[in-house]
C-alpha cells in the first residue's frame, strides 16, 4: 500500500550561478524526489508502495496525496522502487502531467495507469517539458540488465544530473568532458544488491567521482538506504 508515513521536509534550495536559484528539492524516498523550478514540478522515479519483499529503510518525504500538480514524471528504471504507476490511483492531473519512460513496458504500465502524454525514451532524445524545462535523454551505459536512462534538466539558471539507477562513472564522465557543467547531481551512493551477479548502482566513492566530472557543485544523494 501506499504509506502515509510522510516526514514532511523542508525542501533544500539550492544555489546556482552565483545567486538562489530557482530548484528547489525535495527527497521522497530511494531515488524518488520533487523537483521544483518554479512553477515547474518534476517527480523523479516514484515510489510510494511498501512490498512484503521490498522495504524503503526511510519515511516518505511526500505521500502521492501530498503531491502538486506535476509538470512531468522522470523514470530511469522499470524496477517496482523506481516505477510506481500503482501510487497514482488518485492523482487529478494524469492529463496535464508528461510521463517518461525508458521502454515500452514502463509506457504501457503509465497509460494504463490513466496517464496520456506518455513518452518513450532512447538516448540522445531531448524533451520540452515546459517552456522553462527542457530535458535530455542520456545513455546509462552499464548498469542492470534491464534498460535505464540518466537524465539531465535544463532550464535558463541551472542544470540537473538525474541518475536513478546510475552505474557506470564513465558514461557520466564522458558526458561531462563534452558538455558545459551541471550545477546539482542526484545519483545513487549504496552500491546495492547484486542482479545475476552484478552490481545496480554506484556507491558514495564513485557518486562523488561521476559528480565531479560533471562539474557539479552540489550533490544530493538518492537511494541512501534500502531494506
Amino acid at each position: 500500500r501506499a504509506s502515509d508515513d510522510a516526514a514532511g521536509p523542508t525542501p533544500a534550495v539550492v544555489r546556482a550561478g552565483g545567486g538562489v536559484s530557482a530548484l528547489a528539492v525535495t527527497r521522497v524516498a530511494n531515488a524518488c524526489a520533487l523537483l521544483q523550478f518554479d512553477d515547474d514540478v518534476v517527480l523523479t522515479d516514484p515510489w510510494f508502495t511498501e512490498h512484503w519483499y521490498l522495504h524503503r529503510g526511510e519515511r516518505l518525504g511526500r505521500t502521492p496525496r501530498d503531491l502538486p500538480r506535476l509538470a512531468a514524471i522522470l523514470g530511469s528504471h522499470l524496477f517496482v522502487n523506481h516505477w510506481d504507476m500503482r501510487a497514482f490511483a488518485e492523482y487529478p492531473h494524469k492529463r496535464e502531467t508528461m510521463v517518461i519512460a525508458c521502454n515500452a513496458r514502463m509506457a504501457r504500465s503509465a497509460r494504463g495507469a490513466g496517464f496520456t502524454d506518455v513518452r518513450e525514451t532512447a538516448p540522445g532524445d531531448e524533451i520540452a517539458i515546459s517552456e522553462r524545462v527542457r530535458l535530455e535523454v542520456l545513455p546509462a551505459g552499464t548498469g542492470s540488465a534491464a534498460a535505464n536512462r540518466n537524465y539531465v534538466l535544463n532550464t535558463d539558471e541551472v542544470r540537473v544530473l538525474f541518475g536513478g539507477e546510475a552505474l557506470d562513472v564513465g558514461a557520466i564522465a564522458r558526458y561531462g568532458a563534452i558538455h558545459p557543467p551541471v550545477d546539482v547531481a542526484l545519483l545513487p551512493v549504496n552500491g546495492a544488491g547484486v542482479w545475476l551477479g552484478q552490481r545496480l548502482v554506484m556507491n558514495a566513492r564513485e557518486a562523488v567521482e561521476a559528480a565531479a566530472a560533471t562539474g557539479a557543485r552540489t550533490q544530493v544523494a538518492s537511494a541512501p538506504s534500502m531494506s
